[in-house]
């Protein structure tokens, strides 16, 4: 292989930053016929080079995360971190083809005059960490996107994210860092904060650890007042995306922090919040009769990399129900 094509290719599959011109490059050189020989070898050295325990490859979910990028329209240019870096610990050869096919579709779509956007995203099961060009660090949670311009730290800091997301920003008071979750913005120099706003959820929490941010949403409490306000440490608001509500919240640093290190916490959860933090953690499926479940509540803290069988266990004592696996769906009863 050439050493340019080579070299992207190693950073591609690595989940670093690959510029639309250098996908370009790759996708012409992977479709080559004639070089095939020459990627198969490649891809059999670094398997026989990986010494990590391998793990199951899981085809069909890589073609459903690309077969659904490909269906919308007018998509920027995505950097679609972590197929093969966290979820895999071995490169195979069948990751050719998704790789493939997410390069075509990274190209076909993006105008080489429209501004291009990196990608991060997440799945259930999983957590990663981006440095962003400036320094600053995201930490992801699970089932979590984060995106941001190729241009970014130039004249301009700003994120688009959903799920969940642990800023350390790089201040810099002459750029200042934006972080946009739908219509809710946080305004930074330099600080530390947490910003939640899954999509399947009504409520966008920010919570600042360090410095201060200003915090912008549509409307306060429905009322015509200015739509800011001033955080400093300590705070944490929710805003209510139906209802246009925003209402000072209980600051959860141990929970941020829980989940940045790996660490499961539960803080008097009902169970509804129980099953979904489950759900994201261990990429299964709660199936369980929340008129019969949701008032019971949890508060326990779990050691970091807890086993899932563990956690059930935990919770069958705890609240009093039996908990059943049937591959990755858990059925929860009650024992009352």
């Amino acid at each position: 292989m050439l050493k340019k094509e080579q070299e992207i290719l190693y950073r591609f599959i690595s989940g670093e930053n690959c510029p639309y011109d250098d996908l370009k490059l790759l996708y012409k050189w992977l479709e080559e016929k004639s070089n095939q020989q020459s990627i198969d070898a490649l891809l059999s050295e670094e398997w026989e080079k990986n010494t990590e325990k391998e793990t199951a490859v899981k085809f069909e979910d890589i073609q459903r995360k690309t077969d659904s990028l490909a269906l919308k329209k007018n998509q920027p240019l995505i950097h679609y971190f972590k197929i093969a870096a966290n979820s895999y610990q071995k490169i195979a050869a069948i990751l050719l083809l998704p790789l493939l096919l997410f390069i075509s579709y990274c190209i076909l779509s993006q105008p080489e005059n429209e501004i291009q956007y990196f990608q991060t995203m997440t799945v259930q099961g999983q957590k990663s960490q981006v440095i962003l060009p400036d320094g600053t660090k995201v930490w992801l949670n699970a089932e979590s996107m984060l995106e941001y311009p190729s241009a970014f730290g130039k004249n301009i800091r700003e994120v688009r994210m959903t799920g969940e997301a642990f800023f350390e920003v790089t201040e810099n008071k002459s750029v200042p860092f934006y972080a946009k979750a739908g219509n809710v913005e946080v305004k930074v120099t330099g600080t530390s904060f947490n910003l939640k706003a899954y999509s399947d959820e009504n409520e966008v929490e920010t919570s600042l650890m360090e410095g201060e941010i200003e915090l912008k949403v549509p409307k306060i409490n429905n009322t015509s007042s200015s739509n800011s306000l001033i955080m400093k440490p300590g705070d944490s608001y929710v805003y209510n995306t139906k209802t246009d509500k925003l209402l000072k919240s209980d600051f959860k640093a141990d929970e941020i922090n829980g989940w940045k290190n790996n660490q499961l916490i539960f803080k008097d959860d009902n169970f509804k919040a129980l099953a979904k933090k489950i759900e994201r953690w261990y990429a299964v499926e709660m199936i369980y009769n929340e008129e019969e479940l949701n008032d019971q509540r949890l508060t326990v803290e779990c050691f970091e990399g807890e086993s899932l069988s563990r956690v059930l266990e935990i919770i069958e004592i705890t609240i009093s129900v039996n908990c059943k696996m049937d591959e990755n769906k858990i059925y929860v009863e009650s024992k009352k």
